[in-house]
């Protein structure tokens, strides 16, 4: 399992957890996260984080099996490199 932490514009931070992990995720500038249906993104899954350029060229999906917002103590207490 893959772990990520997002930051939104309003300054609040998200954990992601996928299954299976996202190979090219630590290699990649840039991100998305793309909902399985409709617009919005629920705690809890049903989106995608998205490479845009995979090492296979092309995008790699990879799906979010369970997000949920970090408490302002938990995003104070992640190491720098773990930080967005």
């Amino acid at each position: 399992m893959g772990t990520i932490n997002l930051r939104t514009d309003r300054n609040d931070y998200y954990q992601a957890k996928m299954i299976p992990a996202c190979h090219d995720l630590d290699m990649s500038q840039q991100l998305a996260i793309q909902s399985r249906f409709g617009q919005m993104i629920c705690v809890g899954g049903e989106a995608d984080v998205v490479v845009p350029r995979s090492v296979t060229g092309g995008p790699e999906h990879c799906r979010i099996d369970d997000i949920r917002k970090l408490a302002p103590e938990e995003v104070a207490a992640l190491p720098p490199a773990d930080k967005p």
